[in-house]
């Protein structure tokens, strides 16, 4: 559950998601989410607790 088989994504999405992750693995964030937002854009968001980031999805799944 919660699992994707596969996605599209353009090319310009796909180096953005590589360069934030790099970024954030010089950070070092607890948790590191990687989403899809409205507009079908993938994205990563960095947390500091398990529990803000399931906030996040909560409210994240409420929008669709």
């Amino acid at each position: 559950e919660g699992l994707v088989e596969s996605v599209h994504l353009s090319k310009e999405n796909f180096f953005y998601i590589l360069r934030t992750w790099k970024k954030y693995r010089e950070e070092k964030p607890p948790f590191l989410l990687l989403y899809q937002d409205d507009k079908d854009w993938f994205d990563v968001k960095p947390f500091e607790t398990r529990e803000l980031m399931e906030q996040f999805i909560e409210e994240h799944l409420r929008t669709e």
